[in-house]
């Protein structure tokens, strides 16, 4: 009886040695063969994906109303803050109108330059200007075209009337001539007989000094005649270059006009469009979908400057982004890619899982820190787009903390625990 339980007490033995031995074997090889992660846990806080936007005016002016408050949602393109338009739409309504104005006589000093009887709608005019006046003030510039016109028709007509006179004039100075000359060449021929027989005594020497006489009158009303055709002819042409210099003139006249009207035109163009960029900016907008953050404007009527710093909208992101910073030694074992597992600490951490991402950009160089005046490397991760379903219902704002491992690798427990060992003994054994 004593023998058999003695037997038993040593198989019992031998079975928990056997259990140790086991265990222990089972434990060593886990720790010399099963993996576990390596890596390096930084600290970051959370950032705006994109960076905010700032919102500023770029004239300034008056504010008439401001729309959002901090921290409130608003889309892209909704109003933020409504400026005082007044000025900017009088400014506006006076430039469009000297611009149509502008246009229309460009339009009329174009065609009297031309010389035509008719006058269109500029092309494009009725879009830039839409006035409801537009028809009347083309009116009334088709009226001034005829007038001018008219005008200058009725100057020319009258030179032109008179050197039709001075041809009439002369046409009948022809016929007188005609007539003269005629009487000369009888008188000639009545003289050439007179004087013999005046020399033979059958006329009175009286008649022939009578006849003599009436030749010499003819001859100077010839000689007056061809004196006259030369003023006239001259009358004539003086007309002519007058009309010729009239038309010369009207045209210079017209083309420096056109010419002054153009670049007028284009002038106000250009102020027209930056009045109506100045009105279209007396809304200001939201560049992006996002938070409003940093509302600087508070009161209705208060004045802004050009550029003023107004708020910032913190974008939407369907991604979320960590940013922290690296230890200056540990810069080699980190580059873009590495996965990473982060863990929001703001949070109860108990119901808050672990979410995974990968690291996004590591610092070309390295940088200092203002507070603690200590180097080191920014590095950024990415939360993965399938791993932002486990942080829905969470508010995440910038400026979280969170702590990230970054996973370089896998390594076994027991490399952990005598790594270091190694080590030490490679570089003690190494020293002199």
């Amino acid at each position: 009886m004593t023998r058999t339980v003695k037997r038993d007490e040593n198989a019992y033995a031998r079975l928990g040695w056997l259990l140790v031995l086991f265990g222990f074997g089972g434990a060593l090889l886990w720790a010399a063969f099963a993996p576990l992660d390596q890596g390096v846990a930084v600290p970051a806080t959370v950032i705006i994906s994109g960076q905010r936007k700032s919102v500023q005016h770029p004239l300034g002016g008056v504010v008439k109303h401001i729309l959002v408050r901090d921290g409130q949602h608003v889309e892209a393109g909704e109003p933020l803050i409504r400026m005082e338009p007044t000025q900017a739409r009088a400014n506006v309504d006076s430039l469009l109108n000297r611009y149509a104005n502008a246009r229309l006589n460009q339009a009329r000093l174009q065609a009297e330059y031309e010389g035509r009887r008719t006058l269109e709608m500029p092309a494009g005019l009725a879009e830039q200007a839409p006035l409801p006046t537009l028809g009347e003030r083309l009116e009334l510039q088709r009226q001034l075209l005829h007038s001018r016109q008219t005008a200058l028709a009725n100057e020319l007509s009258a030179l032109r009337a008179n050197i039709e006179g001075l041809r009439a004039q002369l046409e009948g100075l022809r016929q007188t001539e005609g007539n003269q000359r005629l009487q000369q060449r009888l008188l000639n021929s009545q003289l050439s007989g007179a004087r013999d027989l005046a020399e033979e005594g059958y006329m009175p020497r009286n008649q022939l000094l009578e006849q003599e006489r009436q030749l010499a009158e003819v001859n100077a009303r010839l000689s007056e005649s061809s004196g006259r055709f030369g003023q006239i002819r001259q009358s004539i042409a003086e007309a002519q270059m007058r009309i010729a210099q009239r038309e010369e003139e009207y045209r210079k006249e017209v083309n420096g006009q056109l010419a002054e009207t153009q670049v007028n035109a284009r002038t106000l163009w250009e102020e027209l469009s930056s009045a109506r960029y100045e009105l279209r900016h007396a809304e200001i907008r939201a560049p992006v979908s996002g938070y409003v953050a940093g509302l600087k404007v508070f009161t209705d009527g208060g004045v802004i400057g050009p550029g003023e710093l107004l708020m910032y909208i913190v974008p939407n992101s369907d991604s979320l982004e960590v940013e922290g910073q690296l230890a200056v030694n540990l810069v080699d074992r980190i580059h873009s890619g590495l996965p990473v597992e982060m863990l929001f600490t703001a949070f109860n951490q108990s119901k808050t899982p672990r979410v995974t991402g990968e690291v996004t950009m590591v610092s070309a160089d390295r940088l200092l820190d203002e507070q603690n005046k200590q180097p080191y490397y920014a590095l950024r991760a990415q939360v993965d787009a399938a791993a932002m379903g486990k942080l829905k219902g969470l508010q995440i704002r910038p400026g979280m903390a969170v702590q990230v491992f970054v996973r370089t690798g896998e390594r076994s427990l027991l490399n952990y625990l005598f790594k270091p060992l190694f080590d030490r003994a490679h570089v003690a054994l190494a020293e002199n």
